[in-house]
């Protein structure tokens, strides 16, 4: 049972961190794309829009952010014998950026090309893990069928299955989302720009 409430709060930690994240990578492009798309600091060059501080430590820091609930969903998804939470990440990054590209390409007089084009990109880029999820459901039903016959009973095929419900385990992973973009929007009130 502590095992059982561990893999959960892992669960849910990590898909906090990745919702928290997303909403700061989102808010970091919201930011330079309404700069035209192109801020930086220092450097011999002259620079129409100076990148400001707290977008030079928002940006790697919810990248890594990013990255280490992206590793902890991995291990406890494993763990529980559940599928990676990656793949609705993924998603949620691509078409978060797809959208603000989408907005900066197509608002304000005439429409940017080069934003256009790059919406498109990360929105097919978002879009293609959720197509392939119930391709991969059939793939997966189709081989346990095959596979039935190995087992004397259907008793030994639920046995096999995995530790934590469904329910649970979706359970925790939206509620980690929603606490995590919602800390992440809270957090974007204080930010400026």
């Amino acid at each position: 049972m502590r095992s059982r409430v561990i893999d959960c709060a892992g669960i849910l930690l990590s898909a906090a961190g990745m919702g928290f994240s997303v909403s700061l990578i989102d808010h970091c492009a919201a930011f330079v794309l309404s700069r035209g798309g192109w801020v930086a600091s220092g450097g011999p060059y002259v620079i129409a829009s100076p990148a400001p501080e707290w977008i030079m430590l928002l940006m790697p820091g919810a990248v890594l952010l990013f990255t280490a609930s992206i590793m902890t969903s991995i291990y406890f998804s494993e763990r529980l014998r559940w599928p990676w939470l990656l793949r609705f990440a993924w998603s949620g990054v691509f078409l978060t950026i797809g959208y603000r590209f989408a907005c900066a390409g197509a608002g304000g007089g005439e429409p940017i090309p080069g934003f256009i084009i790059c919406a498109i990109l990360f929105i097919i880029l978002g879009i293609a893990p959720l197509v392939w999820i119930p391709v991969e459901r059939m793939q997966r039903r189709r081989s346990e069928r095959k596979l039935l016959w190995v087992y004397r009973s259907m008793d030994n095929v639920r046995a096999a299955g995995p530790p934590l419900g469904v329910r649970a385990y979706w359970t925790c992973a939206v509620t980690g989302a929603v606490l995590g973009v919602v800390a992440g929007l809270l957090l974007r009130r204080v930010i400026p720009g």
